[in-house]
């Protein structure tokens, strides 16, 4: 990704009050906005420009929209562009994506920043999984975008060292049917969830199923774990060096990484993660992820 596309989106802007209530007849117009889409993605025919002009309108129309358009708006966008096409054409759809979501450099801190691009990392995930290990110079592309996504999430986590003071609230339950909007296959919330967040432990999407609100600053932190964790796999099947200067290498990478990103959510969320019985070497680096 460009450095400066990556810098454009975290200038100083003016901060709500986070405590900030919600209009109610904004929350209404956003739960009909995804409703309407969940019964008409599946028609023939679907409109998507048509969908996306009516939520731009509501975009420009609300003081400081919520997260969760912003989803709406991209996803109409990105099914309509991509539906039916091939890998690099999908490829292609996360890059212009993330050009959007950067675009969009919503006004409520930089926490909002990082959860607002969580579709791209599960799109692009998704990329990984289509692509498999037989496509290189497509792999090569998904890495660098990952490699981008978490050096944008690195320069937002230097410019706020604490995430969490600055985070709103999720409109739950609206959140876990946005999240129905982008994994159009799944049937249920739990496996919408599950796809979505496909790298992390079954306590997030539990925490995001069940609680009545979760913070943008825990989301941040998932997306913060789910674009790490995309990335080490990536490099790992990437290969090309012998496995020792690997192991030397990811260390190197893994450390300052880690270091760069501060965000107690992201922490707590690895932690976690690496402590899970279920969760082995084997099935982190091989057995869940073609790729």
């Amino acid at each position: 990704m460009d450095t400066v596309l990556l810098q454009s989106s975290i200038r100083e802007q003016p901060s709500p009050d986070p405590g900030r209530s919600s209009n109610t007849n904004d929350d209404l117009m956003l739960r009909e906005s995804v409703k309407q889409f969940l019964a008409g993605i599946h028609r023939a025919g679907f409109d998507f420009a048509g969908f996306s002009s009516v939520i731009s309108r509501q975009l420009h129309s609300i003081p400081y929209p919520p997260l969760e358009l912003f989803w709406l708006y991209s996803a109409a966008n990105y099914h309509g562009n991509v539906a039916a096409k091939n890998s690099r054409d999908r490829i292609g759809g996360v890059r212009h994506l993330l050009q959007l979501f950067s675009a969009f450099s919503p006004a409520r801190g930089i926490s909002n920043c990082i959860a607002l691009i969580a579709p791209a990392v599960y799109a692009l995930h998704e990329c990984a999984v289509e692509c498999g290990l037989g496509e290189k110079k497509a792999m090569r592309e998904i890495q660098l975008l990952a490699e981008g996504i978490l050096s944008y999430i690195s320069i937002c986590s230097g410019k706020y060292k604490d995430l969490d003071e600055i985070s709103t609230g999720l409109h739950h339950p609206c959140f876990v049917d946005l999240v129905k909007v982008w994994t159009l296959k799944c049937s249920s919330s739990e496996e919408s969830l599950k796809a979505f967040f496909p790298l992390v432990s079954s306590e997030v999407w539990k925490r995001f199923e069940l609680e009545e609100e979760c913070g943008v600053g825990y989301l941040a932190g998932v997306v913060i774990a789910e674009a790490f964790l995309l990335t080490l796999y990536l490099k790992v099947k990437g290969g090309g060096a012998s496995r020792k200067e690997l192991q030397k290498e990811l260390r190197i990478w893994a450390v300052s990484s880690i270091t760069a990103l501060h965000n107690q959510q992201f922490f707590e969320i690895m932690l976690k993660f690496l402590l899970d019985p279920k969760v082995t070497a084997t099935t982190i680096l091989v057995s869940q992820h073609p790729y």
